[in-house]
This record gives structure tokens, sequence and C-alpha cells, in this order.
């Protein structure tokens, strides 16, 4: 995933984005035998600056290569900005713990382990900006307000409070503040959706990153293997269990609940495709018996079957061409090859490459 890509004083291009584990990501202990110093299931529990499975990072493309410093401390940071005067760099840090600061900043060169924090701990900062004065501008959630600090680190702050309604919202609380692991729902499902790793669990093997836009109301149960039978077996297992987060009561748990099955945007349809090979393509989907498996208004998502002797929870296709690589196990890094390993898989019917061309025109436009 990557937030925000900026251009440093000197020239250097810099990006803050995170990075992912590819080594395999153990289930269990429980966090109540989780010893002292002693990793949770998604790491990051065994002390000062140990990540979890994901981290942020800042990567510095430079002429020797790219040179990527990890921020193990900065929780879901989502935003970064230089400072024209100084080249120090602000992060904007909205999922550190409740009562932590939300912004941080860096000199050019310093590790990422020890970051210069605000003392403010009031507001949830998702956005930051130096003016060419380098003055840093940091926007924050909520409260609703911006704040003006005249230099970093230390500088005086100017804040000035937005007019309108609160945004607070208990399940977006929830979805974004990190646990003891260090990682939050959003650093897996940023924005509501999903950063296209594929991961890879002990006695599972690999599984991609599933999104979260496509309407979850309804489509219990859910992962791919569909062992979650609803979405307080799910908070309880990986939000608790294996992320180390608090367990919620059941008011928040609703909150929760709500917050992401309101997640939802629209078809993925940029008019690329010729209208009547997309309309060849929605005929084959249906005379293929696609419909079968991928069915209702997101065309699939609640549904376990057998695919290659494996039961699975058939995805739902809503924004499907949006989210290589595809399957359960990210084996295709096109939708063209994940539509042939589906026909291969599960119909025994002839279908020519011009038929594959149509189907994906259709999955194009869902």
């Amino acid at each position: 995933v990557a937030w925000r890509t900026l251009v440093s004083p000197t020239g250097e291009v810099i990006m803050l984005h995170q990075l992912a584990s590819k080594d395999p990501v153990p289930t269990e202990p429980k966090p109540d035998d989780v010893g002292e110093g002693e990793d949770l299931p998604y790491g990051g529990g065994g002390g000062f600056c140990e990540p979890g499975i994901a981290a942020a990072a800042v990567t510095r493309f430079t002429a020797e290569g790219p040179q990527t410093t990890p921020l193990p401390n900065a929780r879901l940071a989502v935003d970064a900005a230089i400072s024209p005067t100084t080249g120090w760099m602000a992060v904007a840090m909205p999922g550190a713990p409740e009562g932590s600061p939300t912004v941080a900043v860096m000199p050019p060169e310093e590790g990422g382990c020890f970051l210069s924090e605000s003392p403010r701990t009031d507001e949830q900062i998702t956005a930051v900006a130096y003016d060419a004065n380098g003055t840093l501008v940091m926007q924050s959630r909520e409260p609703a307000r911006l704040l003006l600090q005249d230099h970093t680190p230390g500088g005086d702050v100017i804040v000035i409070d937005l007019p309108g309604e609160s945004r607070y919202d208990t399940g977006h609380e929830i979805f974004h503040r990190a646990t003891d692991s260090g990682l939050s729902c959003a650093t897996c499902h940023p924005e509501g959706t999903d950063d296209g790793h594929v991961w890879v669990f002990e006695g599972l093997g690999k599984r991609r990153t599933q999104p979260l836009d496509v309407d979850l109301a309804g489509s219990a149960p859910f992962h791919w293997d569909g062992d979650m039978t609803d979405l307080g077996v799910l908070m309880e297992e990986v939000l608790a269990h294996r992320m180390g987060g608090k367990r919620q009561s059941p008011a928040r748990s609703e909150s929760f609940k709500r917050w992401v099955f309101e997640q939802q945007r629209p078809p993925a349809d940029a008019g690329l495709d010729e209208p009547r090979l997309v309309e060849e393509g929605q005929r084959l989907f249906a005379s293929l018996d696609c419909v079968r498996c991928h069915t209702g208004a997101e065309l699939g998502g609640s549904m376990t079957t057998p695919v290659r002797s494996v039961e699975l929870q058939v995805p739902s296709l809503h924004r499907v061409s949006l989210r290589p690589p595809f399957m359960h196990d990210g084996r295709s890094p096109t939708l063209e090859t994940a539509v042939q390993d589906m026909i291969e898989s599960t119909t025994s019917a002839d279908v020519r490459s011009e038929d594959v061309a149509a189907l994906t025109a259709y999955m194009r436009t869902l």
C-alpha cells in the first residue's frame, strides 16, 4: 500500500508506504498465553520497535538505488510531508492508540524507531502539509480542526476549529485504532478495501486479503475458508485473538458491524470495452452457469463450495477487475488467467480465447 509520494528539497523521490511480511503467519497462541516479550500471532507484541506482520515504511529512491526505512512505531501512517526549510518529514498516524499523539516528525536521515511525537493527544491527524515557510499544517478528522505549527519539532501551535457536526463514529474508531500488535483493521484493509497482499498462513497456505467494500451484510460466513460464522466471531478471533485488540461490548460491536457493512462503492465500469463484447460476456456468464455460485446483487459472497477439492467462500465479483492478484491464493496475475482457471476447474465446456475476452470485458463493468 503506497500512501504518499513526495519530492524532497534535494530532489529525492520519497514514498510513504507499508511493508507486509512474506513469512508464514501463525494464528496461535491466544493473547492470554503470550508471555512477556513474546509476539502475538500477528506479531508486534515482543517489545519496543518490533513491527507486526505489516508496518509503515519510507523508501527513498536515490542514484544508488531504493533505500527503505521501516517505521514500526508509526501506527497506520497515512500521509507525509517534507519541510522545505529543514528537510524534516511529518507523518500523520491516525491509527495511534487512543491517548497517543497522531502526528510525528523525523529528521531526513533518522532511523524509524525514534519519532519526535507531538505532545498533543486530543486530535486524530489524517493529513499533513508544509507551506513554503516551513509551517506544518495538520488536519484532524475528529475533532474537526486545522492545526498550524510554525516550526517542527516543538513550535507553537495555532488551532482553527472547523464548523459542522461531529463526525465521530465508534465503528470507524475501532477499525482504525492500533491494537497491541501495532496493527489496526485498516492496516490490511485501507479505506475499507484491501491491500492486495497474499499472506501465507500456517495450516492454511496462501490467502489473499479480501475486500470489505462489497456489501458484506448478509454474506456470512466470512474469510476464504468460510470459517468465521459471523462478524462477532471474526472480531473475537482476528481483532482480539490474533491482533491483540480489546474485546468489545455488544453496543460497540454493533457499531463496528454497521460501519464495516456500510463500506460500499460503485461498479468499476470505465466504459473502455466494446459494448457488444460486454453483452456477449454477460450472456456467457449466464450460459456457463457462473450465476450458480456468483449469485445476488454482489454476484457472490454468501456461499461456500468446493473448488479443486478445497472448500472456499465464493467471493463477490463487485469491482473484481480492480483487485489483482486474483483467486483465494493470488495465483492469477490477470483477470484473464483467473477466468481461465475457473473455467478449467468448474466446467467441461469448450471455451475459446474469444469467450475469455468477452467474459473479462463483462467483469470489468461489475
